[in-house]
C-alpha cells in the first residue's frame, strides 16, 4: 500500500489516505471524484504494482463504483432493483477478492444503503434533489446501522499466504516475524493453519539459486532468471540496474528496479572482506 501511495503521489499528484492536520485523511470527496473519473491515468498507476490477474477485477470495481456514484448524484428516476444488484455485486467483489481492503463507513453506506434511500425515501430518484422524507431518513441512525445479512461485517482470519505477504510488506526479520505471528495467535485472530517455524527456513527456497565461495566468503547468485521466477517477477535486464556498496569489511550488491515498482533484490554479498 505504501508503494501505491508513493506512485500516485509522483505520477498523479494524488495524496491518498494521508492523515490530515484538520482531522480525517487526505482522501477527500474531490480526490475520490477525480479517481473514479480516471483523471491523470489514476487507474493505470494505481494498479501498476499489483498482480496482472487482479487488474481486470479492479477495473470492474472502479467502473461499478463510478456508475453507482453517478446514479446517486443524479436527479433521474432510478431502477432501484438493478442498482441494488450492482451495489451488492461490487461489495461482494471487494470482500471476497480483496479481503485486506479497508471498507470505510462512507463506502459501506454507499453500497449497502444508497439504493434503499433512493427507492424508499426519495420516490425512486437520485439524491441530487432530496425530499423531506429522504433528509429525515439520511439522519436516522437506526436505518444507517441496519446491515444486510449477506454483507454483514465479519472478522477475517489471515491464512499462511496472507501472513507471509504482510511480513514481506513490513520488512520484518525472521525473529520479528515469529514474534508477530505468536502474538496474533495469542489474540485468536489467525487462521489455525498458520505456522511459526515457516519463517526459520524461508530462505531455503532461494538457496538453490546461490553459490558460496569458501576462498573469499563470497555468496553470489548463479541463476538470476531462476531467482526472479521464484520471487514471481519477470526478469527483463533493461528494467534493472546494479547497485554496489563497498567498505573495508564488506561488499554488497543489489538490483534496483528503474521504475521503483518492485522491491530491491540482493543477489550477492561479501562479508568480512579482506582486501
Amino acid at each position: 500500500m505504501r508503494r501505491i501511495r508513493a506512485i500516485l503521489l509522483v505520477k498523479c499528484s494524488f495524496s491518498v489516505d494521508i492523515p490530515s492536520s484538520q482531522g480525517g485523511t487526505s482522501a477527500t470527496g474531490n480526490i475520490a471524484r477525480d479517481c473514479f473519473l480516471d483523471k491523470r491515468d489514476f487507474l493505470k498507476w494505481a494498479t501498476s504494482s499489483i498482480n496482472l490477474s487482479d487488474k481486470p477485477l479492479l477495473e470492474k470495481i472502479q467502473t461499478n463504483l463510478s456508475v453507482v456514484l453517478r446514479l446517486v448524484n443524479s436527479g433521474n428516476l432510478i431502477n432501484c432493483s438493478k442498482m441494488e444488484e450492482l451495489c451488492k455485486e461490487t461489495y461482494e467483489y471487494i470482500l471476497v477478492q480483496f479481503p485486506w481492503a479497508n471498507i470505510t463507513p462512507s463506502l459501506h453506506k454507499l453500497l449497502s444503503h444508497s439504493f434503499k434511500t433512493i427507492g424508499e425515501y426519495n420516490n425512486g430518484r437520485g439524491l441530487q434533489n432530496l425530499s423531506k422524507e429522504c433528509l429525515e431518513a439520511c439522519n436516522n441512525e437506526e436505518d444507517c446501522i441496519s446491515f444486510d445479512e449477506d454483507l454483514s461485517w465479519k472478522p477475517h482470519f489471515p491464512n499462511q499466504q496472507e501472513l507471509l505477504d504482510l511480513v514481506r510488506e513490513l520488512g520484518l526479520t525472521k525473529s520479528n516475524a515469529e514474534l508477530s505471528r505468536s502474538r496474533l495467535r495469542e489474540w485468536n485472530i489467525l487462521d489455525p493453519s498458520c505456522k511459526i517455524s515457516i519463517y526459520r527456513k524461508r530462505h531455503h527456497n532461494f538457496a538453490s539459486f546461490c553459490k558460496y565461495s569458501l576462498f573469499n566468503s563470497l555468496c553470489y547468485c548463479s541463476d538470476v532468471v531462476g531467482l526472479f521466477n521464484e520471487i514471481g517477477v519477470k526478469y527483463n535486464p533493461p528494467d534493472w540496474r546494479l547497485f554496489i556498496d563497498c567498505s573495508t569489511r564488506s561488499l554488497k550488491g543489489a538490483l534496483l528496479h528503474n521504475g521503483n515498482e518492485f522491491p530491491t533484490i540482493s543477489p550477492n554479498s561479501l562479508s568480512s572482506f579482506k582486501g
